[in-house]
């Protein structure tokens, strides 16, 4: 099974829960996880990601998270903060002669981040009476942004219900904390075509 399925499988059974970020870290982006420092990984081992639940019609929007760094002058400390936003999306749209069902997440930063990653999940159904099935995804990474997107279309998709979930992890610049990494994840709200 493709990794990024299994992925989007492993947030489909654990919607509306709460579950370790390394957790899904090792699922979604075991090389990125790999790849943390032992320090990092402490940290994702230690944070919490609330998965939000996949049939609340309205879904939950957003992901926001700050982190704050201490600064000093001569005369007086102070806090410079930052912050991450993360949103995800659905819409059935026409664009350049495609036509189906666009899914998009993206997080926004308010300074330069080392490094982001954005995955987006499309969720799919016949009705509420079924369970959700994942049919698509796509994932953007970078370094030295302070925006990222990743998005796909589902061409000519069946009548049912479909969701975009998305997937937002990155690490924040050095004397950043709490924490120094994040991860949050955030759904669109359900689109119905009929």
């Amino acid at each position: 099974m493709d990794e990024d399925l299994q992925a989007g499988d492993f947030i489909i059974s654990n919607s509306n829960s709460c579950v370790k970020a390394s957790e899904m870290l090792k699922i979604i982006d075991p090389e990125f996880y790999q790849n943390l420092s032992e320090d990092q990984k402490k940290e994702f081992d230690n944070m919490d990601v609330n998965i939000p639940d996949l049939n609340d019609p309205e879904g939950s929007s957003e992901f926001n998270i700050k982190a704050t760094k201490k600064e000093s002058n001569s005369k007086t400390g102070f806090e410079i903060p930052a912050y991450v936003n993360g949103y995800a999306d659905c819409k059935y749209d026409s664009f350049l002669g495609l036509t189906g069902a666009f899914y998009e997440a993206k997080q926004t930063a308010t300074l330069i981040m080392p490094q982001m990653r954005t995955t987006v999940y499309l969720n799919y159904r016949l009705n509420s009476n079924y369970g959700w099935n994942d049919i698509g995804s796509a994932e953007e990474t970078a370094t030295l942004c302070t925006y990222l997107e990743a998005s796909d279309i589902e061409g000519n998709p069946d009548n049912g219900d479909y969701q975009a979930v998305g997937c937002y992890y990155g690490v924040f610049p050095p004397g950043y904390a709490p924490p120094q990494s994040y991860f949050g994840s955030s759904t669109s709200p359900i689109m119905t075509l009929s």
